[in-house]
């Protein structure tokens, strides 16, 4: 018979790797975009590489996705995005569509679609990410 303390235990080590998988996995859907880090979180429609990886532009270390919107339109500014990005992140950025009124942002599970998250989905991701960073080739 398992004592309580171990089973705590157990529970304990299971929210914290729950933890792990959402933090690796989980996505910012952009909505006004003041919460989100240009640089450093993951908001790119793109389940392999979800984060910016161009080079940090001086003068925009602390840029927020705010940054990049036209306040005034609503739209993206597309100077400021193919002037800062990469084409092919800039290309990702402007796919991701804004909303006319300033909406919350807001983490969601890009694995499902309705974008919570379930341990399933969580397993089933952990499983491919592994996969992906497991070494090719045969060992001799």
């Amino acid at each position: 018979m398992k004592s309580h303390n171990s089973s705590g235990l157990h529970a304990w080590h299971s929210i914290l790797k729950g933890r792990d998988v959402l933090l690796k996995g989980a996505r910012w859907r952009v909505g006004c975009g003041e919460a989100i880090s240009i640089w450093n979180d993951a908001w790119l429609p793109s389940l392999e590489h979800p984060q910016i990886r161009s080079n940090i532009v001086p003068g925009f270390e602390d840029g927020k996705v705010s940054d990049l919107i036209n306040p005034f339109t609503r739209q993206w500014d597309l100077n400021l995005v193919h002037g800062l990005l990469s084409p092919e992140e800039a290309v990702l950025v402007i796919s991701i569509p804004l909303s006319g009124t300033p909406v919350e942002d807001k983490i969601i599970w890009p694995f499902t679609p309705s974008g919570n998250y379930y341990v399933k989905s969580g397993s089933k991701f952990l499983a491919n990410l592994t996969s992906m960073l497991a070494p090719t080739g045969n060992p001799q």
